[in-house]
């Protein structure tokens, strides 16, 4: 139970503007939404301050996303927004995986360290070049998935831009974990 509870608190320390546009997007609507994720960053940001805590850099990321593509959202009325917010995040984040190879510590290993301790994996086996690999992998994954969909976005109604990006993002994310964990049993368990 401590586990669940430890991930629940690393889920809602980092990505609660995002739990909070999701739920209430299907209820009330993107402009709506969209406002409710920037208060609920902006009470988070004020109370992680108050406390003297330090921002989780996932949850910068996380928010910049719905903060900033949802800013945007705000001041236009064109669906071309809504069609293209999609691959512009993907082409980011892919961004973002390769350019932190050129790092002494590539982004997965950034991740892997926010995680909460009893979540984390125990991967101190585990060398540079193992993370190098799957931060790339990951990065290319971006890259393609962001290329399906700005593919899709000209060719499909903005509901069924929803639903394939939906089934698109969770197939490949799900499939590229698998794949890690299988490989990662494989791996020596010595130091």
């Amino acid at each position: 139970m401590k586990v669940f509870r430890d991930i629940l608190d690393f889920a809602l320390q980092n990505f609660l503007p995002s739990v909070g546009f999701y739920a209430s997007f299907r209820f009330f609507g993107a402009r709506f939404a969209v406002a409710f994720a920037i208060v609920i960053a902006a009470t988070q940001v004020v109370y992680l301050k108050a406390k003297k805590m330090i921002l989780p850099p996932i949850f910068i990321i996380a928010t910049l996303f719905i903060v900033g593509f949802g800013a945007v959202s705000l001041l236009t009325e064109n669906p071309l927004f809504y069609r293209y917010e999609g691959p512009a995040e993907c082409y980011m984040l892919g961004l973002v995986f390769l350019v932190s190879l050129a790092t002494q510590k590539p982004i997965l290993n950034w991740i892997i360290d926010a995680l909460p301790e009893r979540a984390r994996p125990n991967l101190t086996h585990v060398s540079r070049a193992y993370f190098q690999k799957w931060t790339a992998i990951w990065g290319i994954q971006f890259l393609v998935k962001g290329t399906i969909y700005l593919i899709l976005a000209d060719r499909v109604d903005l509901g069924s831009l929803a639903l394939w990006k939906g089934l698109i993002g969770w197939t490949l994310g799900i499939s590229l974990v698998v794949t890690e964990l299988r490989q990662r049993r494989r791996l020596p368990k010595h130091a």
